[in-house]
C-alpha cells in the first residue's frame, strides 16, 4: 500500500523510513533518561577514554566524531563530576591529555553492564531466531551505510576537483 504525499507515491522505503521515524517519534518519551545522556555524548566520550587511556581534546572529537565544540562542553561536564581530568602535556604545555578517573572508570563499567543487561533481556524476549535476524540484518544496514559513506566520500571529492 503506497503512501502519497503532495500526489506523489512512495517507495516501499521512502515508506518505510517514514514509518521508522514515527516510531522513533512516537516512543522517543520511552528511552531512559540515562539514554538518552549517553546518546548526547558523556558516555561515548568515557568508553573511548576507558579503550585508549590518555587523548587530546582534538584526538576525541575525531574518534568520536562530535564538534570540538561539543566535545569542550562535555569534557567541562564530565570534569565538574569528577569523572575526567585534564591535565598540561609535559613536552609542549599547549597541549592538554584528558583520561579517565577512577571514578569514570566505575560509572563507564556499570552503564556498560546495565545497558548489556537490558539487551540481553530485550533478546530473550525476541528468541533466538529474532536476535539472530535482527543481528543479520543491523550488519546489512551498517554495511550498506558504510558503502553509501563512501559513495558521498568519492562525490564530494569529484565535486571538490572539479571546480
Amino acid at each position: 500500500m503506497a503512501m502519497f504525499v503532495g500526489g506523489i507515491g512512495l517507495t516501499y522505503a521512502q515508506e518505510a523510513f517514514e514509518e521508522l521515524s514515527q516510531l522513533v517519534m512516537k516512543h522517543r518519551g520511552m528511552i531512559p533518561d540515562q539514554v538518552d545522556r549517553s546518546m548526547r555524548g558523556e558516555a561515548v566520550i568515557l568508553r573511548v577514554l576507558e579503550q585508549s587511556g590518555s587523548l587530546t581534546p582534538s584526538q576525541l572529537s575525531q574518534l568520536v566524531g562530535l564538534s570540538s565544540g561539543r566535545v569542550s562542553s562535555l569534557l567541562k561536564s564530565l570534569e565538574e563530576k569528577g569523572l575526567v581530568r585534564r591535565s598540561g602535556d609535559e613536552q609542549d604545555r599547549r597541549n592538554v591529555h584528558v583520561v579517565i578517573t577512577e571514578s569514570g572508570s566505575q560509572r563507564n563499567q556499570a552503564a556498560h553492564s546495565m545497558m548489556q543487561e537490558d539487551i540481553c533481556w530485550i533478546f530473550e524476549q525476541m528468541g533466538k531466531a529474532q536476535t539472530q535476524e535482527f543481528i543479520r540484518l543491523c550488519s546489512f544496514f551498517v554495511q550498506c551505510s558504510g558503502q553509501r559513506f563512501q559513495m558521498r566520500v568519492k562525490q564530494a571529492a569529484t565535486c571538490s576537483t572539479s571546480t
